[in-house]
């Protein structure tokens, strides 16, 4: 088989070496059907028989018990080899050339013609000669199907891949269109230098630097000038090498660029000193420190940490991970008025609000720290950004009513007016954080440097404003493009080392924090269940008010016609599974195992409790079906964990699936 997954690199290519803009009749038309996915898998149907066959074949040669099955097994052979010999000739045809410059085609191309020679030669042979009779040439002859066994299986992984992906892709954008485009004119390229003019366009688009001014490029113009520009049109004038820092070699101290801000402060704070007490005390309970131990675990329960932490979880969590990576004395932050600021954060989330209070912003602490410790991301980080990313996950949702920006804007709330309808709540969420530092009792920055404070504020603010969910389809749309463009990774350069940019990686952690904010679907069954019965109430409370106003109810908002399953397959499947697939795949296996198995898990809970309510008139409320569904889990789990071989293999198999929408 010369095709399978193959195309989509091609599909641009016009006659190689030919003058641009020649077309051979047909070959456009010809590119466009083989390129649909429907052509892909049934070519791989007809492999499939084909594999069978030799499979087949090669048993019944080994036994030699079936007589007529060499010579009608020959013509099958040869039939099979003359259509795949005709399907390479449509392609070359189609794409030209360059399709056979990817190593896979070449091969496969040159597996399908040998085999067809020697297959002709094989039945040209007069019978009983030495060529027909002599089991060296059987074994040859056998040796290469085996060997093109084995390059149909690698395409047809390729195309499997391809499929996972346009499954759930249903909802895109011109720019993911765009860079399909350029990358199969990059791979198409005829020349080195147009393939390097191709990816410098890419990572233009992806770097989102299109419409930027380097005024540091600009050598006419004087530095009393370039600094103005820079403080005031908001234009950046700095050396991208500064990014390069991260908490492995960062030496920088966060006192420099810059003199500390300094507020009129006492000495001694008896309040803040209280709160820092208390935290360390609870942070040394045994039951609690036995806890810690497992707070990088994805399936850390955040229900059981606030019970044995007393209802302190978010302020012993933060204090914790802080404390743990040597952000303190790297930072030079105050350790009894952080142990104060965070106590503030914590009061200042609502008890009454049955999902959007400290347990919620605990478990995003929690999920965004798991996300850090995957070297993809956290060997990006200088301790600035690490302490940014655990601030931004504790207060993303500080004094958030329970409700959600539709209901204030629509109701003229006095929030809504003071930020003009736009990104309300995440805007008043990092606002209302930042003004406690204005208190000397919480401000434990005092001692930062004012370029560290400056960096430190902006970037909490960008990944707080990102977990707005207005944002998720233009920034998955961005995150696959950046993706594509290898944004978030080094690179060698023929002058020297490529850094990410320091724009991906905060772009990178505002995706990191939005992930670890939807997250819930994505968790251990017990732990999806309970977070699904509270976000549901807390919708359902805002329906209750938009009814009493008279307003519309907003949908999924009806405690009385929501269907709780449909609600939590659409979520998973439009909004959840599209950006976990992407954003795991920096992770590596052991993120995207752990993360798409639960996902899965709970994916096949709902549809399961879904068609027995409709096809089997079951009326078990969806809180029972899904308890016993997590106690049948834990079991299961509990008896693989005593075959350690199976329960790996069981579970890389889960996470390795992906449901169609």
């Amino acid at each position: 088989m010369a095709s399978t997954a193959s195309g989509l690199g091609a599909s641009q290519a016009g006659a190689p070496g030919g003058p641009p803009g020649r077309e051979l009749p047909g070959r456009r038309a010809i590119r466009t059907f083989l390129d649909k996915m429907k052509v892909e898998f049934a070519v791989i149907g007809v492999v499939i028989v084909y594999m069978v066959l030799v499979f087949a074949d090669l048993m019944l040669n080994e036994e030699d018990g079936i007589p007529w099955w060499n010579p009608v097994f020959q013509v099958v052979d040869l039939g099979f080899l003359i259509a795949f010999t005709l399907e390479l000739l449509v392609r070359l045809y189609a794409y030209g050339l360059v399709y056979v410059k990817d190593a896979l085609n070449m091969f496969d191309a040159i597996v399908v013609l040998v085999s067809l020679v020697l297959q002709i030669f094989f039945m040209l042979q007069p019978a009983g000669t030495t060529a027909t009779s002599s089991f060296g040439f059987m074994r040859i002859v056998r040796l290469i199907r085996l060997v093109r066994l084995f390059t149909v299986m690698n395409k047809l992984q390729k195309a499997r891949s391809a499929y996972k992906k346009a499954k759930y892709l249903r909802i895109g954008t011109p720019v993911e269109k765009v860079m399909e485009l350029l990358g199969q004119m990059r791979e198409t390229s005829e020349t080195d230098e147009d393939g390097q003019d191709v990816a410098w366009i890419m990572d233009l688009i992806a770097t989102d630097k299109l419409y930027t001014i380097d005024v540091r490029k600009n050598t006419s113009m004087s530095a009393e000038m370039s600094a103005f520009i820079t403080a005031n049109l908001g234009l950046k004038n700095e050396d991208p090498d500064d990014d390069t820092a991260t908490d492995a070699g960062s030496t920088t101290t966060a006192s420099s660029g810059g003199a500390p801000m300094l507020r009129q402060e006492s000495s001694y704070l008896p309040a803040a000193a209280e709160e820092l007490t208390r935290c360390q005390e609870l942070v040394e309970r045994p039951e609690v420190a036995e806890l810690l131990k497992h707070i990088a675990d994805w399936e850390f329960d955040p229900f059981a940490f606030v019970e044995a932490t007393q209802g302190n979880g978010l302020v012993v969590a933060a204090y914790h991970l802080i404390d743990h990576y040597g952000l303190i004395d790297k930072m030079r932050l105050s350790r009894s008025r952080l142990a104060s600021f965070l106590h503030q954060i914590q009061e200042g989330y609502r008890g009454e609000n049955p999902y959007h209070n400290a347990t919620h912003a605990l478990d995003v602490l929690l999920n965004m720290n798991y996300f850090l410790t995957f070297d993809a991301l956290g060997g990006l980080l200088k301790p600035v950004d690490r302490l940014a990313c655990l601030l931004a996950a504790a207060v993303h949702d500080f004094e958030h009513p329970g409700l959600n920006n539709n209901f204030l804007a629509a109701t003229k709330d006095p929030l809504a007016i003071t930020y003009n309808d736009r990104s309300i709540l995440e805007s008043h969420h990092v606002a209302a954080s930042f003004k406690l530092l204005l208190s000397d009792e919480c401000n434990f920055t005092r001692q930062m440097g004012r370029d560290a404070y400056a960096e430190l504020r902006a970037t909490v603010i960008q990944l707080v404003l990102g977990t707005d969910m207005k944002y998720h389809f233009e920034h998955v749309t961005k995150f696959k493009t950046k993706l594509s463009s290898n944004a978030f990774k080094h690179a060698e350069t023929d002058s020297a080392e490529r850094a990410v940019q320091h724009d991906d990686v905060k772009f990178l952690l505002a995706v990191a924090l939005h992930s670890a904010d939807i997250a819930n679907p994505a968790k251990p069954t017990a732990v999806c269940s309970k977070w699904t019965e509270l976000v549901m109430e807390e919708f359902f409370l805002q329906g209750d008010k938009e009814a009493s106003l008279g307003m519309p109810v907003s949908p999924f908002y009806d405690r009385e016609k929501t269907n709780v399953a449909q609600c939590q397959m659409g979520f998973i499947n439009v909004l959840v599974k599209p950006l976990y697939v992407e954003f795991t795949s920096i992770l590596g296996d052991k993120g995207i195992s752990e993360c798409l198995r639960c996902l899965e898990s709970n994916f096949d809970g709902w549809t399961e409790y879904q068609r027995r309510c409709t096809e089997d008139g079951a009326t078990e409320p969806w809180t029972e079906f899904m308890a016993t569904r997590a106690k049948e889990l834990a079991d299961e789990r509990a008896r693989l964990n005593r075959r350690p071989s199976l329960a790996a293999s069981l579970s890389g198999r889960a996470g390795a699936q992906v449901h169609p929408q």
